[in-house]
């Protein structure tokens, strides 16, 4: 993104996470459940386990991202 008055490109900046209720959405906590399931290795264990399990070529999600998505919205 290029600020509008200098002219200058802005670099992308990490956002804090805040423990409040302040300004909360419906998506709050989604960071830290992501980072939790990367830290238990829940993503290896279903590439491992699903690995026999294949979808098209032409599909653009394989299985394992389809049962992590559905898994990250029933929580």
């Amino acid at each position: 993104m290029v600020n509008a008055q200098t002219g200058r490109r802005r670099s992308s900046q990490h956002l804090p996470e805040q423990f409040t209720l302040a300004n909360a959405t419906v998506y709050g906590g989604a960071n830290l459940i992501w980072r939790f399931l990367q830290h238990i290795g829940l993503f290896a264990a279903l590439e491992a386990a699903l690995a026999p399990h294949r979808k098209a070529k032409h599909a653009r999600y394989s299985v394992v991202q389809e049962v992590v998505l559905l898994l990250l919205g029933r929580m």
